[in-house]
């Protein structure tokens, strides 16, 4: 059993000191300031679990869902590395790993792939309107689609994070490799730091996706 403190920014709570502590069983336990039990978060539900700072998804805090809400606790270094190498193993040793990063693989392809999509088009629709308006005796409209060239790179860039993920997972989810490195506790420190080459929690494991993104803003109109 280790503990990551975590300083909460939820309005209520702000600036309280919280503890994410992972028990030997393989749960994650949230509690709060005083001790008390928040979640109790299975390592078949830990994807759903967390969400991480994106720049891409304008999310600035760690994330963590409970029974109670959503709360959010600031982007500790350390602790999101405990985090993610926790969530990994979590996959890993499912009783379905194989099946579930070629689906994350198979999911961040089609959005990498979509989003390069969208942004060539951006750029084609920019040029096309805009060789259209120069061409012209009189002058024209041309479209600058920007936005929609900024969308597709912020896809494309979710996309490539979700199949580095998958690669970084697939040698370890192969027989005769060893496991991501497990989580332990030094005394030393509050915060949890990583050790090598030790096999640890079990269960089964469900992704959740992403949530959707929203639509591009409109492309500008511009007279030539």
């Amino acid at each position: 059993m280790y503990d990551v403190p975590l300083r909460c920014m939820t309005k209520a709570y702000k600036g309280s000191i919280w503890t994410l502590r992972f028990a030997d069983d393989g749960n994650a336990l949230l509690l709060d300031p005083q001790g008390g039990l928040v979640q109790i978060i299975e390592p078949q539900l830990a994807q759903g679990a967390f969400t991480f700072p994106s720049f891409t998804s304008s999310i600035k805090n760690l994330h963590i869902a409970t029974a109670n809400g959503t709360f959010e606790f600031a982007p500790d270094a350390e602790a999101l590395r405990t985090i993610k190498a926790y969530m990994d193993q979590s996959l890993l040793n499912s009783g379905n790993s194989a099946a579930e990063i070629a689906k994350l693989r198979k999911a961040g392809m089609k959005e990498l792939l979509g989003g390069l999509g969208l942004s060539v088009g951006g750029i084609v629709v920019t040029a096309g309107t805009y060789l259209a308006a120069a061409s012209s005796r009189g002058g024209g409209r041309y479209f600058i689609a920007h936005g929609v060239v900024l969308w597709g790179i912020i896809m494309a860039c979710r996309g490539g994070a979700k199949m580095a993920r998958a690669g970084r997972l697939v040698p370890q989810a192969t027989p005769g490799f060893a496991v991501l490195p497990t989580m332990t506790h030094n005394a030393s420190t509050p915060t949890a730091v990583v050790n090598t080459q030790v096999k640890t929690p079990p269960s089964p494991q469900v992704l959740s996706p992403l949530p959707p993104l929203a639509a591009p803003p409109p492309p500008l109109q511009q007279n030539i």
